[in-house]
């Protein structure tokens, strides 16, 4: 039997707050055409050879991992290491995924990735990630959003994290039409 999890309190200063992105800039936002500052969390890279398809641009499983590794890089800079999750006895599962192309990514491109939570639950145990993919002078690559959650590696079932796992998402960026989601309703 999983021990009970703890009760974690967020204010609505806290949910409501516009933490890191008071407008749509930056690259964690969707907008097309915007370019915004580095900031943590985010990821560049280059087009590598092994990244592009037959039809001479980036095929969608390398846009996923650059997703997905500027979502590892801001828990990491934050404690949250893949140590610390195995310590913790949970993981995050991701329940869909879904890729928008806006533009070629193609041999030799370099990309920014940066995320922001587009939804999150109020204990934390689910919720909406988008990431903008942006080529040089900030166009818009492609957006991977995806709905997750928290799996407890010895239950195998979707679980609220730990307080200092729900803290570190209710401090991460978020996009202009976050919103806050009814834990039950998610279940």
């Amino acid at each position: 039997m999983a021990p009970p999890q703890p009760e974690i309190v967020i204010t609505e200063q806290e949910i409501l707050a516009d933490l890191r992105y008071p407008s749509e800039a930056g690259p964690a936002s969707v907008q097309a055409g915007q370019e915004g500052p580095e900031e943590d969390g985010a990821v560049s890279a280059t087009v590598r050879w092994s990244d592009i398809d037959a039809n001479g641009h980036m095929h969608n499983t390398v846009y996923s991992g650059l997703a997905t590794d500027a979502r590892l890089t801001f828990f990491a800079e934050r404690g949250l290491t893949l140590q610390r999750l195995l310590d913790l006895s949970i993981g995050p599962v991701i329940l869909a995924e879904r890729l928008t192309y806006r533009s070629e990514s193609r041999l030799g491109d370099e990309l920014m990735v940066g995320f922001a939570l587009a939804a999150l639950s109020r204990d934390a145990s689910r919720g909406r990630v988008e990431s903008r993919i942006a080529k040089r002078g900030g166009q818009t690559a492609a957006v991977v959003a995806v709905e997750a959650g928290w799996l407890s590696l010895a239950d195998r079932t979707l679980v609220a994290p730990p307080e200092e796992v729900a803290k570190i998402l209710w401090s991460a960026p978020r996009t202009s039409g976050f919103e806050v989601l009814d834990s039950a309703q998610q279940r």
